[in-house]
């Protein structure tokens, strides 16, 4: 997994942080390639970061997403 973090003043929240290295990770484990967290919050007002994964079929695709939508559910709450 490479992370690629940008200079600006604007900082993301740390808990928008710990969910996409969590989500990152999840990604990798479900056999995800190419696993990518960019950080946009500098860029785009209403995310933080981007988890970008690479799949081979469109089945992995659907399972990946659904997987990782899961993960994020789940955070949200507790």
């Amino acid at each position: 997994m490479t992370k690629t973090s940008s200079s600006a003043a604007t900082r993301p929240s740390e808990n928008a942080r710990e969910l996409a290295l969590q989500l990152a990770h999840a990604a990798e484990e479900l056999k995800g390639e190419e696993v990518r967290v960019l950080e946009v919050a500098d860029l785009l007002f209403i995310v933080d970061y981007f988890v970008i994964v690479t799949t081979q079929t469109p089945r992995q695709t659907r399972g990946l997403a659904e997987a990782l939508n899961g993960i994020a559910k789940d955070r949200q709450r507790r």
